[in-house]
């Protein structure tokens, strides 16, 4: 299936979340999840589905700004 991972189509046989996550290249240890616009929970990583066409962004996070 097709689905769009931070803005790139990618193919992928994931069915689920976390398995997706797993097929990204050096993941960062701190991060977040949206599914369709939506924030998914860490915990529901598992239980959530990977649909064709779905919109993923992966966010991670970063410290700094300006004074």
């Amino acid at each position: 299936m097709k689905v769009q991972l931070n803005g790139k189509e990618v193919t992928t046989s994931a069915v689920s979340l976390r398995d997706l996550l797993k097929e990204i290249p050096d993941l960062p240890e701190y991060y977040a999840v949206a599914r369709n616009d939506e924030i998914v929970p860490r915990d529901k990583l598992a239980d959530t589905p990977v649909e064709d066409g779905d919109v993923i962004e992966v966010f991670s996070f970063m410290a700094g700004g300006s004074c």
